[in-house]
């Protein structure tokens, strides 16, 4: 079973503003992933461009998606791919806690995380862990955020995972645009730009994700 780790407490608010609490202010939340996909309608009115255009080795690469593929505001052949199958990078997708104690064994104080603060509640999660699962689906009180960090780009970006009323869920598909992740949510399995947080391909082309305040500290 694959697992996150990520940090949760004010001393990572503080951490950015200069200032320090103690570490029994700190917990960890290790994450298992779990995935549930229920069919919905996405996609802004502009069809695109309504061909599918794509090379025979995309076309090999993606046999079996239920993409759209007769939809997309970008070139395919600016669609690569990265070398990975789709999941395997798996995500995280139903994080729980645990004592920063029981991490102390390889977290280590000045170790870069990617901090994510949602109405006062602080949550890092560390890049060692990033680096292996490049998404976290998560949850804070009521809010579906989706953390995500692309290694090639080193971009570590935050997103609010609703679209038009509907919570979607997002992994890894093994493409790149610009040498940057490329998503999919496991609704409409539409493909997403990372850097952006823009639908690129699929029946949700032409949405954007609402960015979720978040830094690398």
């Amino acid at each position: 079973m694959s697992v996150v780790i990520a940090l949760l407490g004010t001393v990572f608010v503080a951490a950015c503003t200069g200032s320090v609490t103690g570490p029994d202010e700190r917990q960890l939340m290790v994450a298992t992933p779990d995935s549930t996909v229920s069919p919905v309608n996405l996609g802004r009115a502009n069809p695109g461009k309504m061909t599918d255009d794509r090379s025979g080795k995309l076309r090999s690469i993606t046999s079996g998606w239920k993409t759209d593929w007769t939809r997309h505001s970008v070139p395919y052949d600016e669609v690569r791919w990265g070398g990975p199958k789709r999941d395997e990078f798996p995500s995280i997708d139903e994080p729980r806690f645990i004592s920063l104690a029981e991490a102390r064994s390889w977290l280590v104080d000045n170790e870069p995380v990617i901090v994510v603060e949602v109405r006062g509640e602080a949550r890092a999660y560390p890049l060692q862990i990033m680096i292996r699962h490049q998404i976290v689906n998560d949850t804070f009180g009521d809010i579906p955020v989706v953390v995500t960090f692309c290694p090639l780009c080193n971009s570590a970006i935050a997103f609010d995972r609703r679209v038009d009323g509907v919570t979607l869920e997002f992994g890894t598909s093994g493409l790149l645009r610009n040498s940057d992740l490329v998503m999919y949510d496991r609704t409409t399995e539409s493909l997403w730009q990372q850097f952006t947080g823009d639908a690129i391909v699929g029946q949700a082309m032409g949405e954007q994700l609402h960015f979720v305040t978040s830094s690398v500290v």
